[in-house]
């Protein structure tokens, strides 16, 4: 965690420098009933940018190849908690409208955990019971689409769905996974 934390502050420190960062602030949950939130920060390592000159208002279509780091939780009430560190490697491709496509990959921490739950016998004695949490391996593959505001002056900031599939192998050995949507909204650090 301390690791993620000094990773954020230095991309925070070097977001005047060209290419900008993106930081990203949504939901993120797997399902409607399991809500959660995610933060997110953009790095590309890669850039490209070509002018499009066909029409009658100069535009750029953008290729990059990013590297991303989130944070967040979910909750499924009753059930099961869970808090993330994701790291994530991808392609982002930015069409000349603003027409936003990603595809990302990643490896990273998922800390379960499951709230006090209380069990009544037939006798109507009530008992309590801890489940201790585990750390596991997170995998995940996700992919968006989305759309980025650039202007002449001023910010860019966008929007973006990110369905994603994630999985992981409890300490039991069982692998369970799940389908996860992710809407954020992101604006770039530093201007253009």
């Amino acid at each position: 965690m301390r690791l993620y934390l000094v990773f954020c502050l230095l991309m925070c420190a070097h977001a005047h420098a060209q290419p900008p960062i993106k930081l990203r602030l949504g939901y993120f949950g797997p399902g409607v009933s399991a809500p959660g939130v995610r933060l997110s920060a953009d790095y590309p390592l890669w850039s490209h940018t070509r002018p499009i000159t066909r029409r009658s208002t100069p535009s750029v279509k953008t290729h990059q190849w990013l590297l991303t780091g989130s944070t967040g939780f979910y909750s499924r009430g009753t059930l099961q908690r869970g808090v993330f560190l994701l790291p994530q490697t991808g392609y982002e491709h930015i069409g000349r409208g603003g027409f936003t496509k990603t595809v990302l990959v990643g490896a990273g921490l998922l800390r379960l955990s499951t709230p006090s739950t209380r069990y009544s016998d037939t006798k109507g004695n009530t008992y309590r019971v801890e489940v201790p949490g585990e750390s596991v391996l997170m995998k995940s593959v996700e992919v968006g689409l989305g759309w980025t505001h650039r202007p002449q002056q001023g910010w860019t900031w966008g929007w973006s769905v990110r369905p994603s599939a994630f999985w992981y192998r409890d300490r039991a050995g069982a692998s369970s996974g799940d389908l996860a949507v992710s809407f954020d909204v992101h604006i770039h650090l530093s201007k253009p």
